[in-house]
């Protein structure tokens, strides 16, 4: 652990480029600097310059769908995270995007009604769920940047509850618990805080705390998970950074939009249409619906994508277990925190789309056409998994 402010020093001299372009490519190392700056410095305003803190990276995963095993590949599409132990039992935990705080009390065990929904739920999940496997903590002071991405793998709860278990796992258990562990703890906090049993796999925690281009299988008890290079051959996966749009999340009725797009089209459904044709028409069908419904084609083919590459990598295996719910709600809340995706600073929101191999071209000048020059970032699987860029 060193001072914040050392750390941004370093950062500005280069000294920690080596690993900014392991992980990120040299052609993006001056975006990076920018971002890992910005985090500390709003780090240091808030909570102190010369407070000792890890830097920590984590890879967001992308699930993909296939009969009896579960996949998922790791991707350089990251959320990074400064943490300090602040010797009280409050973890305070803050991100760039978005404007207040969460103040967590880990005794104050819940799971409360008020959090569903908001980050203080997976913060109070994780705490206890170490709580509960008999580690002593400590609270922690968190600033975190993360794009925020609906649906798609890209799942913001379920990424933020891992990283949560990585830092905890390496702070208080040095690191005693494997990454299905993480996974069972993750899962259990979706399910019983959240209200969202299900929400993620096992394969996507692991794959996110173990990097390497992993896709997941289970064995046969669904404890162990088997790790391998994924070799997506066939598709190209991107970001689409839609703006200020009306989208608040995974498109609601993606098979009404779809239907709509393809009556637009002269089909009688968007699988009559091929992938090339829908990007020569995403303006005409922006022009004859709007923007969120065009949206749901770039969803559709990205699904279709996403499971074709499953199938062709699927391996023996079956599902994990699902979570238990045994943490009933708690009536009455003792204490509060400022949920910070109350009050969001920005309207943006970064898609996930898997795009058929040789339509890059075509994917871009459609997806750009209608969000503006740059709004597209290509996206490929990361080798780093959790990764300490500051002990």
């Amino acid at each position: 652990m060193q001072p914040v402010k050392k750390i941004n020093e370093t950062l500005q001299a280069g000294g920690y480029n080596d690993q900014l372009i392991s992980l990120y490519g040299a052609e993006n190392l001056a975006a990076q600097t920018k971002r890992y700056a910005a985090v500390l410095e709003r780090y240091g305003k808030i909570y102190g310059w010369g407070v000792k803190v890890s830097l920590y990276t984590i890879p967001y995963s992308i699930a993909l769908p296939a009969a009896g095993a579960e996949l998922a590949v790791a991707t350089t599409v990251d959320m990074i995270a400064v943490v300090a132990e602040n010797g009280v039992n409050i973890t305070r935990m803050q991100t760039l995007t978005y404007g207040g705080e969460d103040n967590i009390d880990f005794y104050q065990r819940g799971p409360f009604i008020e959090d569903v929904g908001h980050s203080a739920a997976v913060l109070r999940g994780m705490l206890i769920a170490f709580r509960r496997a008999g580690i002593q903590l400590t609270g922690n002071d968190i600033y975190l940047d993360s794009l925020a991405m609906p649906g798609s793998g890209f799942a913001t709860p379920t990424l933020l509850a891992t990283l949560l278990g990585a830092v905890l796992n390496k702070q208080f258990a040095k690191s005693a618990f494997s990454p299905e562990d993480i996974a069972g703890m993750v899962r259990w906090t979706l399910a019983n805080y959240c209200s969202a049993p299900g929400y993620a796999t096992s394969a996507e925690v692991v794959a996110s705390v173990c990097g390497n281009a992993a896709a997941v299988s289970f064995n046969e008890m669904a404890t162990t998970a088997q790790t391998m290079r994924v070799p997506l051959e066939g598709i190209s996966i991107f970001t689409l950074n839609t703006g200020e749009t009306k989208l608040n999340g995974s498109i609601a009725n993606m098979e009404a939009a779809c239907g709509t797009l393809a009556q637009v089209l002269g089909k009688k459904n968007l699988a009559d249409f091929e992938e090339a044709e829908f990007y020569a028409a995403a303006e005409e069908l922006k022009n004859k619906t709007n923007l969120e419904t065009t949206l749901a084609g770039f969803e559709y083919y990205t699904r279709k994508n996403k499971a074709k590459t499953g199938a062709a990598l699927a391996k023996p295996g079956q599902k994990s277990a699902p979570a238990p719910q045994d943490a009933p709600f708690s009536e009455k809340k003792l204490g509060g925190a400022s949920i910070w995706r109350n009050a969001p600073l920005a309207a943006n929101w970064a898609v996930l789309n898997v795009v058929t191999k040789g339509l890059e071209g075509a994917f871009v000048a459609a997806a750009e056409g209608l969000f503006g020059k740059g709004s597209t970032a290509p996206v490929a699987p990361r080798e780093q998994g959790f990764l300490t860029i500051v002990d």
